[in-house]
């Protein structure tokens, strides 16, 4: 019996160790050499944008230095400056200009080819290009990138300017980034199985004296209870363990002449049980309200009363219910992000977010999730109250208002204000949980969430818009601004949507509108525009000149008329030919329709380089 405890204890608790050890040293090995993988593709990443970046202005600046010497006919400048260029850059490969009729008037890699026509298809491709781009050749076996510049004279276009650069030394750095990331690999792996071998050559010597202590009072306590199973009830069992076990030892051998000592021990043990119950109970109601302060964290206190203290709270389901739903979204977030620093849009995001969950909070709204820049949030679930409609009108304002409190302290950090649009409807859903018995999310399906993002993405800026259901609960105490038909996508009749601009009431909550001052430019600016539809720019470009100018818009007179004239409330992609700054996309709102085949824009999205061209334009009338 001996030696079967031992080595069962030994067997169970080394096999536990083992694949306890085996897991934690297998995750370890996967945690580190994701990392590693994930550090080795943000360089490659890395590199390969700081490359292409550093190729694209060598591209731009010499292009701007060649149309600047066609327009003086100085060829012979042109050629020392490309050749200087090739000279002097180890990626930049080679050098071809030729015109519109595709004659090469300089070939740096290949000079018995100027004067003569290509007809290659990449050739026939740069040609055809009008505006920068770039296309993926390959070389001798080596990849080129070569950059397409056009060429042009005033307003004429000449012909392209061709630079190829080599990827070589940016494949030969991606190359030795791998080769160092598999050697640290390898010597994680060495590292990791060598300390797993010792700790299990330690664990072995540790599970064998404790088996050993174990298996030996278990063996003695054995004989005694023979002894008493033939009445023996004097038997003694001398320990030299002080743990459970020789306790028990002890007791047992005294138990037939301490009976009576035992029942009275056994009171003792009644009332420290009691004590004990009442210190977890209270134990637990501590862990309940920090449960409760965690979940408060990311869902409403309703969803957690209703998730903790109704035995259906978790249960996967939802029931139909009428509720106002409003949605909220920063315009023009993106374009600004992308030229900020991560650390300050995670940091201008907070600020945002943490004041409109104070606001929404204030309201009893029920905020179901952050989208990015944008929020969804219920009025009248979990909880349903008869002001729904009311109150998530009025948080719509408030947030508004709020909007300059946030933009005050984005002034102190340097970064341009923010502005947000907001959209309201009021309907029947279905709201509970949905998911999966491991993990749930509260959320509401149905037709009315979709139309309220559609009622939000009509809107400009500064905007509230609702609903005509919305409008029918709160119309005796709302201010209506403006009412537009609009005809949202899966709806197919026209339905009417309301620019609100107050409330009266116990909440007694305004906005103000600024009024567009539109000037006459001197200097017509043109432009080019494509209208987007389910968030897919058209593929059809549209020529206008802005006739008029303001700050936050602007009047287009179309070359177009008719159906093809966008409609009110169309968004567009526009570019506008202004400071070499064609090539940046902005983002613009139809507001108004013109007889005149003029329209009426509001900028949603545009770059501080261009709002800043166009605002210094603007002051100058």
């Amino acid at each position: 019996m001996n030696y079967g405890i031992r080595w069962r204890l030994l067997g169970i608790m080394l096999s536990l160790i083992i694949a306890v050890l085996f897991t934690l040293t297998y995750i370890q090995i996967w945690s580190k050499q994701h990392i590693l993988e994930k550090e080795l593709t943000n360089r490659k990443i890395l590199l390969l944008e700081n490359n292409l970046k550093r190729e694209q202005t060598l591209s731009d600046n010499i292009a701007n230095q060649v149309e600047i010497e066609i327009a003086a006919f100085n060829f012979s400048a042109i050629s020392d400056l490309i050749n200087n260029a090739v000279k002097n850059n180890e990626d930049l490969i080679y050098g071809i200009l030729i015109n519109m009729e595709q004659e090469v008037y300089i070939h740096t890699l290949k000079p018995e080819l100027e004067l003569e026509f290509l007809t290659n298809k990449e050739d026939i491709f740069a040609v055809e290009q009008k505006r920068a781009t770039q296309q993926k050749l390959k070389l001798d076996g080596i990849k080129i990138t070569e950059f397409i510049r056009p060429i042009q004279i005033s307003t004429q276009p000449w012909g392209v300017l061709r630079l190829g650069f080599s990827m070589a030394k940016i494949v030969e750095k991606i190359e030795k980034s791998k080769q160092e990331l598999n050697k640290q690999i390898r010597w994680m792996i060495i590292q990791s199985v060598i300390m797993a071998i010792i700790f299990l050559i330690i664990a072995f010597i540790a599970v064998f004296m404790i088996s050993a202590r174990i298996s030996k009072p278990l063996i003695e306590l054995t004989a005694s209870a023979r002894k008493l199973a033939t009445g023996d009830f004097s038997a003694v069992i001398n320990t030299q363990y002080d743990d459970e076990i020789g306790v028990l030892a002890t007791a047992f051998a005294d138990m037939a002449k301490n009976l009576k000592q035992s029942y009275v021990q056994l009171e003792k043990y009644n009332l420290s049980l009691e004590q004990l119950v009442e210190e977890r109970t209270a134990e637990l109601q501590r862990k309940n309200e920090l449960i409760r302060q965690i979940f408060g964290r990311y869902i409403t206190d309703e969803i957690v009363d209703t998730l903790l203290e109704t035995e259906s709270g978790l249960a996967l389901g939802g029931d139909r219910r009428e509720i106002t739903i409003l949605t909220s979204d920063l315009r023009g977030f993106t374009a600004q992000a992308n030229i900020l620093p991560s650390e300050q849009v995670i940091k201008i995001l907070n600020l945002y977010l943490g004041v409109m969950a104070d606001v929404i909070t204030k309201y009893n709204g029920t905020i179901n999730q952050f989208l990015g820049d944008g929020i969804l949030v219920f009025f009248g679930a979990p909880v349903h109250r008869d002001d729904d409609p009311e109150r998530a009108v009025a948080c719509a304002i408030a947030m508004q208002q709020a909007m300059k409190v946030i933009n005050e302290e984005l002034k102190t950090w340097e970064v341009a204000p923010l502005e947000m649009g907001i959209g309201i409807n009021t309907g029947e859903v279905i709201v509970g949980n949905v998911g999966s018995e491991k993990r749930t999310h509260y959320s509401a399906i149905g037709n009315n969430v979709n139309l309220t993002y559609r009622i939000e993405s009509y809107t400009i800026g500064g905007q509230i818009f609702i609903s005509e259901t919305t409008l029918n609960q709160v119309k005796n105490i709302v201010k209506v601004w403006s009412k537009k038909m609009v005809r949202p996508k899966g709806i197919k009749q026209e339905t009417a949507i309301y620019e609100i601009g107050g409330i009266v009431g116990k909440y007694n909550l305004s906005l103000t509108k600024e009024q567009e001052i539109f000037k006459q430019l001197k200097h017509e600016i043109t432009l080019k525009y494509a209208v987007i539809e389910e968030k897919h720019v058209g593929t059809q470009e549209i020529v206008g000149k802005i006739i008029k100018l303001s700050a936050n818009g602007a009047v287009i007179h179309c070359k177009t008329s008719g159906d093809i004239l966008p409609k009110p409330l169309s968004d567009l992609k526009l570019n506008i030919e202004i400071a070499n700054l064609s090539n940046e996309d902005i983002y613009a709102k139809v507001l108004k329709q013109y007889p005149d085949n003029s329209i009426y824009i509001y900028f949603t999205s545009i770059s501080q380089n261009i709002k800043a061209k166009l605002l210094t334009v603007y002051y100058s009338l």
